[in-house]
């Protein structure tokens, strides 16, 4: 599909083919790679994404920005042999709508094209699924990814946007609305721990959370008190969020982490993980939703 537009623009970021949308809200960068978003800065406030220097190459995707895990988080209730992740955000999407209001909002819709190969992961363990992304561009960021049991069989999705936020420092970062909700610690192993007060990191984290009573939303505040923001996650479709750094030792075996630069992000992951898995009935629809607002903030 076309998509020139005045306010959607193609450009090379990051060494990648991508669509810049613009509107009087902001600015938001989508690599067509993986329907990552790389970019998003909000009018009068800073990146709110960060994004590794160290660029790789097509097909893994970059470390940064919003990479989108579908239709498994991690390896969640896959056999072996399924990709960290799952396959979309490692093959190229296209744009199948576009919307646009004035000056005011844009939105794109995008698809993952078919894979040409015959070992297709998505082939393999998930072939009656179908999923799209739309982002919304307006006051705020909204993201919504949309799946599609087409199958005769159930399937137990899970999924997230595995959003990687700016911080100047993220030994100072807050992470508001998760105190008294339990979690499990993959670095440990500790199940149903129990989170006292705001999230804070002191070492390596990787903490999937779970609300205590469903509800149809959720709000969660990330506080950058040396940036001088807050950071306003709403969620639809989520009963979990993924809290991930990897901390001093960890980040110097990667080596997309150059440096200290683990300290200039942490991962708030608005997910369907852990216990928050979706059965997705024949024929059923699921939608999972992050709308992204950011305040100035003084301490």
């Amino acid at each position: 599909m076309e998509h020139s537009h005045s306010h959607i623009q193609p450009l090379a970021y990051a060494g990648r083919p991508c669509l810049q949308l613009t509107t009087r809200h902001g600015t938001a960068i989508l690599a067509l790679h993986g329907a990552q978003l790389l970019s998003w800065q909000s009018a009068g406030h800073q990146e709110v994404f960060w994004l590794s220097p160290t660029l790789g190459t097509t097909p893994a995707p970059l470390r940064g920005g919003v990479p989108i895990c579908w239709p498994w988080f991690g390896t969640q209730g896959m056999p072996t042999g399924a990709m960290q992740h799952g396959p979309v955000r490692n093959r190229p999407w296209e744009v199948v709508c576009v919307h646009a209001d004035g000056r005011d909002y844009v939105s794109l819709t995008l698809a993952p094209r078919k894979a040409t190969t015959a070992d297709d992961a998505l082939a393999l363990f998930a072939n009656n699924l179908q999923v799209s992304v739309q982002i919304d561009l307006g006051e705020t960021l909204v993201q919504t990814l949309r799946t599609h049991n087409q199958g005769p069989e159930p399937f137990a999705l899970s999924q997230a946007f595995h959003s990687y936020f700016a911080v100047h420092d993220a030994t100072q970062v807050r992470i508001i609305g998760l105190a008294g909700l339990q979690y499990d610690d993959k670095l440990s192993g500790a199940a149903r721990q129990t989170q006292a007060g705001p999230f804070t990191l002191d070492r390596a984290c990787d903490r999937v959370y779970q609300q205590h009573v469903p509800a149809p939303t959720h709000h969660y505040t990330l506080e950058d008190p040396a940036g001088q923001r807050r950071i306003h996650i709403r969620t639809e479709g989520s009963q979990s969020l993924v809290a991930w750094n990897p901390g001093q030792d960890q980040a110097r075996r990667m080596v997309d982490l150059p440096g200290e630069s683990w300290r200039n992000f942490v991962c708030a992951e608005v997910a369907n993980a852990g216990a928050d898995v979706v059965s997705m009935q024949p024929d059923a629809h699921y939608q999972l939703v992050q709308i992204l607002s950011v305040e100035h903030w003084s301490t």
